[in-house]
């Protein structure tokens, strides 16, 4: 905008400048003409040289007239042209300042974009940080979780030997059982009063109308006896299939006496155990004489 008004100005004062150039041209030459009407007029005062001094001298007043008119225009166009001019320098100087703020701006811009640079790279390695520790953490919990993995496998495979374990136990043969009281002669079977605690054992009632124990499972098995009494120097035997395998004294006469026997032995389907009396044994009941038959393996 500023660009194309000054161009406008100088265009103007150039066809100012050649107007009053050509006036003044013409004015030369109607002065030229002038003076030698006047020279002629000294030598020849005719009336037709009369008339062409009048007609030159209207001419040149008419060409003064418009050569002060011209002259005030080109003044006032030259006020304009000042006014315009120092509009130019002062548009000048503001768009200086406004390019200056410009670039002020453009600097003050410049700084907000580092800072938010350098902020972005602060997020960014925050970030990798952040995800640095999630990868780590990730890793952790992985190999926590295989951790888990294996201890959960291992419990459950600990459980199912605890199951078969305990089904296996479950499936043992343990009989506590008390003896029958009363006096019992030699070589008589010892009788079972009650039965406390059976498990893997089916033939109960045999044990309690026999008073003998017959192996269902195999298995190695502990066997304890205790019975009390009062006879003097008596004695029971425990029979192993008919034969003694274990026997137990009581020697106090008058006083009561408990005589007991433990033993671990290797039995099969079939074996039996009894206990006998020798020679004559009074056995005292309830909780002062029973047996205990447990299968250990």
């Amino acid at each position: 905008m500023l660009l194309n008004l000054i161009l406008e100005l100088r265009s103007s004062q150039r066809k100012q400048d050649q107007e009053i150039a050509q006036f003044r041209k013409d004015f030369l030459t109607m002065k030229h003409e002038l003076d030698l009407c006047t020279l002629n007029i000294h030598n020849n005062e005719s009336a037709e040289t009369r008339f062409m001094v009048l007609e030159n001298r209207n001419k040149t007043d008419k060409l003064q007239q418009e050569l002060e008119n011209t002259s005030k225009y080109v003044n006032s166009m030259k006020m304009e042209f000042q006014i315009k001019y120092a509009t130019v320098n002062k548009s000048k100087e503001l768009e200086h300042d406004i390019e200056s703020l410009k670039s002020l701006k453009a600097i003050n811009n410049l700084n907000a974009l580092f800072d938010v640079r350098n902020q972005t790279q602060h997020i960014e390695n925050e970030l990798q940080k952040t995800n640095s520790k999630l990868d780590a953490t990730v890793s952790d919990v992985e190999a926590r979780k295989q951790d888990f993995l294996a201890l959960y496998q291992k419990a459950d495979l600990t459980e199912q030997h605890l199951e078969e374990r305990w089904a296996k136990l479950s499936k043992r043969v343990i009989l506590s059982a008390r003896l029958k009281p009363g006096s019992y002669l030699q070589n008589q079977r010892i009788l079972f009063e009650s039965i406390e605690t059976a498990n893997g054992v089916q033939n109960k009632s045999s044990i309690l109308n026999s008073g003998q124990f017959t192996c269902e499972h195999n298995g190695i098995y502990h066997i304890s006896v205790y019975i009390t009494t009062n006879s003097h120097q008596s004695r029971y035997f425990v029979l192993k299939n008919g034969q003694r395998f274990a026997e137990a004294f009581v020697s106090f006469e008058s006083y009561y006496q408990t005589g007991t026997t433990t033993f671990v032995t290797s039995m099969n389907v079939g074996d039996e155990f009894e206990l006998v009396a020798d020679p004559t044994l009074y056995v005292y009941g309830g909780y002062e004489s029973g047996i205990t038959i447990m299968q250990i393996h």
